[in-house]
């Protein structure tokens, strides 16, 4: 609410740093398509939401699922894990040097 970021969500931020770490230009012209759901079939695979290969014929690039976005959206989870951290610990740094200043 007041504007500054407190923690990202993960897996639209995942999907940013993935197009950008394989170079796929996010600018309007090119239809890139990265698919973020799974499905657990009974014979133990795993899929995702999209039909690859009716979109690998239309799309510039397409990101499959397993094997896409999960890592980092797992990247970007432990990112915020840190922060979250690296916040609590300076708020008790913080309140402890007010503790030890009013003493």
């Amino acid at each position: 609410m007041t504007g500054s970021v407190i923690v990202s969500p993960c897996t639209p931020i995942g999907v940013v740093k993935l197009l950008e770490s394989e170079g796929v230009p996010i600018d309007g012209q090119n239809v890139a398509v990265v698919d973020v759901g799974i499905n657990h079939l009974l014979d133990g695979r795993i899929i995702g939401d999209l039909d690859f290969e009716g979109l690998a014929q239309k799309a510039s690039e397409i990101i499959p699922v397993p094997g896409g976005v999960g890592p980092m959206t797992v990247d970007i989870l432990l990112d915020n894990t840190i922060a979250f951290a690296e916040r609590t610990w300076a708020v008790g740094v913080q309140e402890t040097r007010r503790k030890f200043a009013s003493a």
